[in-house]
Protein backbone atom coordinates (compact mmCIF):
# COMPACT_ATOMS: atom_id res chain seq x y z
CA UNK A 1 0.00 0.00 0.00
CA UNK A 2 1.02 3.63 -0.51
CA UNK A 3 -0.35 6.36 1.69
CA UNK A 4 0.13 10.04 0.71
CA UNK A 5 -0.89 13.44 2.05
CA UNK A 6 -0.21 16.96 0.81
CA UNK A 7 1.33 19.05 3.60
CA UNK A 8 -0.32 22.33 4.54
CA UNK A 9 1.03 25.58 5.97
CA UNK A 10 -0.68 24.97 9.27
CA UNK A 11 0.90 21.60 9.84
CA UNK A 12 3.33 21.20 12.71
CA UNK A 13 6.99 21.75 11.97
CA UNK A 14 9.39 18.90 12.54
CA UNK A 15 9.27 15.13 12.13
CA UNK A 16 6.02 14.04 10.49
CA UNK A 17 4.17 11.60 12.68
CA UNK A 18 2.04 8.80 11.27
CA UNK A 19 -0.17 6.02 12.62
CA UNK A 20 -1.25 2.91 10.75
CA UNK A 21 -3.92 0.91 12.63
CA UNK A 22 -6.59 -1.71 12.12
CA UNK A 23 -4.20 -3.95 10.22
CA UNK A 24 -5.61 -7.50 9.79
CA UNK A 25 -4.72 -10.42 7.64
CA UNK A 26 -7.34 -12.45 5.75
CA UNK A 27 -7.83 -14.70 8.67
CA UNK A 28 -8.68 -11.70 10.84
CA UNK A 29 -5.46 -11.57 12.82
CA UNK A 30 -4.76 -7.98 13.87
CA UNK A 31 -1.43 -6.36 14.65
CA UNK A 32 -0.71 -3.32 16.79
CA UNK A 33 -0.73 0.19 15.26
CA UNK A 34 2.44 1.14 13.34
CA UNK A 35 4.03 4.58 14.22
CA UNK A 36 7.63 4.16 12.98
CA UNK A 37 9.24 3.04 9.77
CA UNK A 38 10.97 -0.28 9.64
CA UNK A 39 14.09 1.17 7.96
CA UNK A 40 14.43 4.15 10.32
CA UNK A 41 13.50 6.53 7.50
CA UNK A 42 11.63 9.74 8.37
CA UNK A 43 10.42 12.98 6.86
CA UNK A 44 10.76 16.37 8.48
CA UNK A 45 8.17 19.00 7.69
CA UNK A 46 9.66 22.51 7.26
CA UNK A 47 7.62 25.31 5.75
CA UNK A 48 9.68 28.21 7.14
CA UNK A 49 11.96 30.10 4.76
CA UNK A 50 15.59 30.18 5.88
CA UNK A 51 17.28 33.47 6.86
CA UNK A 52 20.88 34.65 6.55
CA UNK A 53 21.77 35.87 10.03
CA UNK A 54 25.13 37.39 9.14
CA UNK A 55 27.15 38.34 6.04
CA UNK A 56 30.70 39.75 5.93
CA UNK A 57 33.07 40.33 3.04
CA UNK A 58 36.86 40.67 3.03
CA UNK A 59 39.85 40.67 0.70
CA UNK A 60 43.27 39.07 1.08
CA UNK A 61 44.86 42.35 -0.02
CA UNK A 62 48.27 42.91 1.63
CA UNK A 63 47.35 46.41 2.80
CA UNK A 64 43.67 46.40 3.70
CA UNK A 65 40.98 43.73 3.87
CA UNK A 66 38.50 46.34 2.66
CA UNK A 67 40.39 46.88 -0.62
CA UNK A 68 41.16 44.62 -3.53
CA UNK A 69 43.19 44.86 -6.71
CA UNK A 70 43.48 42.45 -9.62
CA UNK A 71 44.36 38.90 -8.48
CA UNK A 72 43.31 39.61 -4.89
CA UNK A 73 40.74 37.13 -3.56
CA UNK A 74 37.46 38.43 -2.15
CA UNK A 75 35.69 36.08 0.28
CA UNK A 76 32.13 36.13 1.61
CA UNK A 77 31.39 34.55 4.98
CA UNK A 78 27.72 34.07 5.82
CA UNK A 79 25.50 32.26 8.33
CA UNK A 80 22.01 30.83 8.10
CA UNK A 81 19.53 30.17 10.87
CA UNK A 82 18.96 26.63 9.61
CA UNK A 83 20.92 24.22 7.46
CA UNK A 84 20.84 25.10 3.78
CA UNK A 85 21.81 23.40 0.58
CA UNK A 86 24.92 24.56 -1.37
CA UNK A 87 24.02 28.16 -2.24
CA UNK A 88 24.65 29.99 -5.51
CA UNK A 89 26.97 32.98 -4.97
CA UNK A 90 28.12 35.70 -7.30
CA UNK A 91 30.85 38.26 -6.51
CA UNK A 92 31.25 41.37 -8.67
CA UNK A 93 28.81 39.88 -11.15
CA UNK A 94 30.65 36.58 -11.64
CA UNK A 95 30.00 33.18 -10.11
CA UNK A 96 32.14 32.44 -7.10
CA UNK A 97 34.04 29.26 -6.41
CA UNK A 98 31.84 26.49 -4.99
CA UNK A 99 30.75 27.58 -1.51
CA UNK A 100 31.93 25.35 1.34
CA UNK A 101 30.60 24.57 4.82
CA UNK A 102 31.23 22.01 7.54
CA UNK A 103 27.79 22.26 9.12
CA UNK A 104 25.56 23.74 6.39
CA UNK A 105 25.11 26.76 8.67
CA UNK A 106 28.39 28.72 8.24
CA UNK A 107 29.52 29.15 4.65
CA UNK A 108 32.37 30.73 2.73
CA UNK A 109 32.58 31.57 -0.95
CA UNK A 110 35.31 33.44 -2.78
CA UNK A 111 36.58 34.67 -6.10
CA UNK A 112 39.80 36.17 -7.47
CA UNK A 113 39.24 39.65 -8.89
CA UNK A 114 40.47 40.40 -12.40
CA UNK A 115 41.18 43.22 -14.84
CA UNK A 116 37.74 42.71 -16.36
CA UNK A 117 36.00 43.76 -13.15
CA UNK A 118 34.85 47.34 -12.66
CA UNK A 119 36.34 49.66 -10.06
CA UNK A 120 34.14 50.39 -7.08
CA UNK A 121 32.34 48.62 -4.25
CA UNK A 122 32.32 44.86 -4.82
CA UNK A 123 28.71 43.69 -5.18
CA UNK A 124 27.52 40.18 -4.38
CA UNK A 125 24.43 37.96 -4.35
CA UNK A 126 23.66 34.86 -2.28
CA UNK A 127 20.78 32.64 -3.40
CA UNK A 128 19.95 29.73 -1.12
CA UNK A 129 17.28 27.29 0.05
CA UNK A 130 17.03 25.09 3.07
CA UNK A 131 17.08 21.30 3.06
CA UNK A 132 13.34 21.24 2.43
CA UNK A 133 13.67 23.53 -0.58
CA UNK A 134 12.28 26.71 1.02
CA UNK A 135 13.90 29.75 -0.63
CA UNK A 136 15.43 32.50 1.49
CA UNK A 137 15.61 36.16 0.54
CA UNK A 138 18.62 36.90 -1.67
CA UNK A 139 21.58 38.23 0.30
CA UNK A 140 23.09 41.42 -1.16
CA UNK A 141 24.28 43.50 1.80
CA UNK A 142 26.72 42.93 4.62
CA UNK A 143 25.53 42.77 8.20
CA UNK A 144 28.74 44.07 9.72
CA UNK A 145 32.29 45.17 8.98
CA UNK A 146 33.19 47.00 5.77
CA UNK A 147 32.50 46.49 2.12
CA UNK A 148 35.40 45.77 -0.22
CA UNK A 149 36.38 48.39 -2.78
CA UNK A 150 37.93 47.08 -5.98
CA UNK A 151 40.64 49.27 -7.55
CA UNK A 152 42.55 48.05 -10.58
CA UNK A 153 43.70 51.52 -11.69
CA UNK A 154 47.39 52.36 -11.23
CA UNK A 155 48.14 55.73 -9.62
CA UNK A 156 49.38 58.70 -11.64
CA UNK A 157 50.84 62.13 -10.99
CA UNK A 158 49.29 65.57 -11.27
CA UNK A 159 52.68 67.26 -10.96
CA UNK A 160 56.35 66.58 -10.23
CA UNK A 161 58.59 69.46 -9.14
CA UNK A 162 62.37 69.28 -8.69
CA UNK A 163 64.24 72.03 -6.81
CA UNK A 164 67.61 72.48 -5.16
CA UNK A 165 68.48 74.09 -1.82
CA UNK A 166 71.14 76.07 -3.69
CA UNK A 167 70.74 79.86 -3.75
CA UNK A 168 69.90 79.26 -7.41
CA UNK A 169 67.18 76.63 -7.09
CA UNK A 170 67.80 75.23 -10.58
CA UNK A 171 71.46 74.49 -9.82
CA UNK A 172 73.06 72.10 -7.36
CA UNK A 173 76.57 71.50 -6.08
CA UNK A 174 78.06 69.16 -3.48
CA UNK A 175 76.24 69.56 -0.16
CA UNK A 176 73.04 70.89 -1.74
CA UNK A 177 69.80 69.03 -1.10
CA UNK A 178 67.59 68.15 -4.06
CA UNK A 179 63.88 67.79 -3.32
CA UNK A 180 61.33 66.11 -5.60
CA UNK A 181 57.75 67.05 -4.74
CA UNK A 182 55.11 64.67 -6.08
CA UNK A 183 51.39 65.44 -6.24
CA UNK A 184 49.60 62.18 -7.05
CA UNK A 185 46.16 61.94 -8.62
CA UNK A 186 44.96 59.92 -5.62
CA UNK A 187 46.02 59.14 -2.07
CA UNK A 188 49.05 56.88 -1.88
CA UNK A 189 49.68 54.17 0.71
CA UNK A 190 50.98 56.13 3.72
CA UNK A 191 51.45 53.38 6.33
CA UNK A 192 55.08 52.30 6.23
CA UNK A 193 54.19 49.12 8.12
CA UNK A 194 52.78 47.75 4.86
CA UNK A 195 54.37 47.01 1.53
CA UNK A 196 54.45 48.60 -0.98
CA UNK A 197 54.81 52.04 0.60
CA UNK A 198 53.44 55.07 -1.21
CA UNK A 199 56.87 56.01 -2.62
CA UNK A 200 59.68 53.46 -2.83
CA UNK A 201 62.73 52.49 -4.92
CA UNK A 202 63.59 56.17 -5.28
CA UNK A 203 66.80 57.48 -6.84
CA UNK A 204 68.09 60.97 -7.58
CA UNK A 205 71.08 61.60 -9.84
CA UNK A 206 71.65 57.86 -9.99
CA UNK A 207 71.92 57.53 -6.21
CA UNK A 208 69.49 55.85 -3.82
CA UNK A 209 67.23 58.39 -2.11
CA UNK A 210 65.76 57.15 1.17
CA UNK A 211 64.48 60.40 2.73
CA UNK A 212 60.82 60.01 1.77
CA UNK A 213 57.98 61.85 3.52
CA UNK A 214 54.25 62.34 3.11
CA UNK A 215 52.25 65.42 4.05
CA UNK A 216 50.47 64.91 7.37
CA UNK A 217 47.17 66.14 5.95
CA UNK A 218 47.37 65.02 2.33
CA UNK A 219 48.34 61.46 1.34
CA UNK A 220 48.63 62.57 -2.28
CA UNK A 221 51.53 64.97 -1.48
CA UNK A 222 55.00 63.42 -1.12
CA UNK A 223 58.64 64.54 -1.02
CA UNK A 224 61.87 62.73 -1.87
CA UNK A 225 65.13 64.31 -0.68
CA UNK A 226 68.78 63.63 -1.43
CA UNK A 227 71.95 65.55 -0.49
CA UNK A 228 74.63 65.60 -3.17
CA UNK A 229 77.89 63.98 -2.09
CA UNK A 230 79.96 65.47 -4.88
CA UNK A 231 80.41 62.12 -6.63
CA UNK A 232 77.45 62.67 -8.96
CA UNK A 233 78.06 63.59 -12.57
CA UNK A 234 77.42 67.12 -13.83
CA UNK A 235 74.26 67.59 -15.82
CA UNK A 236 70.50 67.57 -15.55
CA UNK A 237 69.27 65.68 -12.49
CA UNK A 238 67.64 62.34 -13.37
CA UNK A 239 65.20 60.65 -11.00
CA UNK A 240 63.04 57.56 -10.63
CA UNK A 241 60.62 56.14 -8.09
CA UNK A 242 57.74 53.71 -7.64
CA UNK A 243 54.40 54.95 -6.39
CA UNK A 244 51.69 52.78 -4.80
CA UNK A 245 48.09 53.69 -4.10
CA UNK A 246 46.14 52.69 -1.01
CA UNK A 247 45.19 49.37 -2.64
CA UNK A 248 48.74 48.47 -3.69
CA UNK A 249 48.53 49.25 -7.42
CA UNK A 250 51.94 50.55 -8.53
CA UNK A 251 53.37 52.83 -11.19
CA UNK A 252 57.07 53.25 -12.01
CA UNK A 253 58.07 56.84 -12.82
CA UNK A 254 61.42 57.93 -14.25
CA UNK A 255 62.95 60.91 -16.01
CA UNK A 256 66.37 61.30 -17.59
CA UNK A 257 66.47 64.97 -16.61
CA UNK A 258 64.76 67.74 -14.66
CA UNK A 259 64.76 71.47 -13.99
CA UNK A 260 67.83 71.12 -11.73
CA UNK A 261 71.35 70.87 -13.12
CA UNK A 262 74.27 69.54 -11.10
CA UNK A 263 77.33 71.76 -11.48
CA UNK A 264 80.32 70.85 -9.36
CA UNK A 265 82.90 72.25 -11.81
CA UNK A 266 84.71 75.31 -10.53
CA UNK A 267 84.65 78.41 -12.77
CA UNK A 268 87.77 79.87 -14.36
CA UNK A 269 88.77 83.30 -15.58
CA UNK A 270 89.48 83.22 -19.30
CA UNK A 271 90.85 86.77 -19.45
CA UNK A 272 92.52 88.96 -16.83
CA UNK A 273 94.34 92.15 -17.90
CA UNK A 274 95.61 95.19 -16.01
CA UNK A 275 96.58 98.73 -16.98
CA UNK A 276 96.72 102.23 -15.57
CA UNK A 277 95.51 105.55 -16.96
CA UNK A 278 99.09 106.80 -16.89
CA UNK A 279 100.59 107.88 -20.20
CA UNK A 280 102.62 104.71 -19.86
CA UNK A 281 99.86 102.21 -18.99
CA UNK A 282 102.37 99.75 -17.52
CA UNK A 283 103.22 102.27 -14.79
CA UNK A 284 101.28 104.26 -12.26
CA UNK A 285 102.09 107.12 -9.93
CA UNK A 286 100.12 108.42 -6.97
CA UNK A 287 96.68 109.56 -8.11
CA UNK A 288 96.59 107.29 -11.19
CA UNK A 289 93.75 104.80 -11.65
CA UNK A 290 94.64 101.14 -12.09
CA UNK A 291 91.98 98.97 -13.75
CA UNK A 292 91.73 95.18 -13.89
CA UNK A 293 89.49 93.72 -16.61
CA UNK A 294 88.05 90.25 -15.90
CA UNK A 295 86.15 87.71 -18.02
CA UNK A 296 84.82 84.43 -16.53
CA UNK A 297 83.96 81.26 -18.44
CA UNK A 298 80.44 81.19 -16.93
CA UNK A 299 78.05 83.41 -15.00
CA UNK A 300 79.21 84.28 -11.50
CA UNK A 301 76.92 84.31 -8.51
CA UNK A 302 78.12 87.79 -7.59
CA UNK A 303 80.79 90.28 -8.51
CA UNK A 304 84.24 88.86 -7.74
CA UNK A 305 86.17 90.06 -4.71
CA UNK A 306 89.29 91.85 -5.94
CA UNK A 307 92.31 93.26 -4.15
CA UNK A 308 94.81 95.48 -5.98
CA UNK A 309 98.02 96.53 -4.26
CA UNK A 310 96.61 94.96 -1.11
CA UNK A 311 93.51 97.18 -1.11
CA UNK A 312 89.89 96.25 -1.82
CA UNK A 313 89.06 97.34 -5.34
CA UNK A 314 85.81 98.79 -6.63
CA UNK A 315 84.22 96.11 -8.83
CA UNK A 316 81.58 96.77 -11.48
CA UNK A 317 79.76 94.60 -14.00
CA UNK A 318 80.28 95.48 -17.65
CA UNK A 319 76.86 96.25 -19.10
CA UNK A 320 75.07 94.09 -16.53
CA UNK A 321 77.00 90.99 -17.56
CA UNK A 322 77.58 88.19 -15.06
CA UNK A 323 80.81 87.15 -16.78
CA UNK A 324 82.55 90.47 -17.47
CA UNK A 325 83.75 92.82 -14.75
CA UNK A 326 86.19 95.63 -14.06
CA UNK A 327 87.98 96.32 -10.78
CA UNK A 328 89.85 99.55 -10.05
CA UNK A 329 91.64 101.57 -7.41
CA UNK A 330 93.07 105.07 -7.32
CA UNK A 331 96.64 104.89 -6.11
CA UNK A 332 97.84 107.00 -3.22
CA UNK A 333 101.07 107.96 -1.57
CA UNK A 334 100.89 105.10 0.90
CA UNK A 335 100.57 102.27 -1.62
CA UNK A 336 103.50 99.88 -1.77
CA UNK A 337 105.81 100.58 -4.67
CA UNK A 338 106.58 97.92 -7.21
CA UNK A 339 104.47 95.55 -9.29
CA UNK A 340 100.85 95.88 -8.25
CA UNK A 341 99.67 92.66 -6.57
CA UNK A 342 96.44 91.06 -7.80
CA UNK A 343 93.97 88.83 -5.90
CA UNK A 344 90.64 87.70 -7.40
CA UNK A 345 88.13 85.45 -5.57
CA UNK A 346 84.97 84.32 -7.40
CA UNK A 347 82.23 81.66 -7.46
CA UNK A 348 79.78 80.44 -10.10
CA UNK A 349 75.99 80.35 -9.77
CA UNK A 350 76.12 76.93 -8.12
CA UNK A 351 78.46 78.25 -5.45
CA UNK A 352 81.56 76.48 -6.73
CA UNK A 353 84.58 78.62 -5.87
CA UNK A 354 87.23 79.22 -8.50
CA UNK A 355 90.91 79.04 -7.62
CA UNK A 356 92.29 82.40 -6.49
CA UNK A 357 93.78 84.27 -9.42
CA UNK A 358 96.93 86.35 -8.79
CA UNK A 359 98.28 86.86 -12.32
CA UNK A 360 97.00 88.21 -15.60
CA UNK A 361 96.34 85.99 -18.58
CA UNK A 362 98.28 88.11 -21.08
CA UNK A 363 101.35 88.90 -18.99
CA UNK A 364 100.34 92.52 -18.42
CA UNK A 365 101.34 94.26 -15.20
CA UNK A 366 101.52 97.70 -13.65
CA UNK A 367 104.49 99.06 -11.72
CA UNK A 368 103.52 101.58 -9.07
CA UNK A 369 106.14 104.32 -8.53
CA UNK A 370 105.33 107.15 -6.13
CA UNK A 371 108.98 108.37 -5.66
CA UNK A 372 109.80 111.81 -7.14
CA UNK A 373 112.99 111.53 -9.21
CA UNK A 374 116.20 113.30 -7.99
CA UNK A 375 119.00 114.72 -10.27
CA UNK A 376 122.10 113.46 -8.60
CA UNK A 377 124.55 115.50 -10.81
CA UNK A 378 124.07 118.68 -12.87
CA UNK A 379 127.10 120.26 -14.75
CA UNK A 380 127.41 122.96 -17.42
CA UNK A 381 130.16 123.67 -20.01
CA UNK A 382 130.68 124.89 -23.58
CA UNK A 383 132.85 123.72 -26.42
CA UNK A 384 134.76 126.96 -26.32
CA UNK A 385 138.49 126.67 -25.75
CA UNK A 386 137.64 128.10 -22.41
CA UNK A 387 134.74 125.88 -21.45
CA UNK A 388 133.54 128.37 -18.89
CA UNK A 389 132.79 130.84 -21.76
CA UNK A 390 130.86 130.71 -24.99
CA UNK A 391 130.76 132.98 -28.01
CA UNK A 392 128.26 133.12 -30.79
CA UNK A 393 128.13 129.74 -32.51
CA UNK A 394 129.54 127.82 -29.52
CA UNK A 395 127.58 125.01 -28.05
Amino acid sequence: YTIARTMQSGDNQGLIAFNISDIKDRAGNEISAITASTDESSVTFDSIDPILTGITIASDNDISSSRAKSQDRVTLTFFSNSPIQVPTVSIAGATSDTPTSEDNLQWTAGRAMGDGDSDGTVSFTIDYEDLAGNHGDRGTTISGGSNVTFDKTAPGTNSITVVSSNATSTLAAAGDEITITIVANEDLQDNNSFNPYGISNASIAGQSATLISVDADNAALWNIRYTLSGLEADGSVAYSFRMADATGNTTDVSSAGSAVTIDKTAPTLTSVTIESDNTNTAYAKAGDDITLTITADEDLIAAPTVFLAGRSATVASVGGSKTDYTASITTNSTDTQGQVAISIAFSDLSGNAGAEVITTTNGSSVIFDRTVPVLTAVTMSSNNANSAYAKEGDI
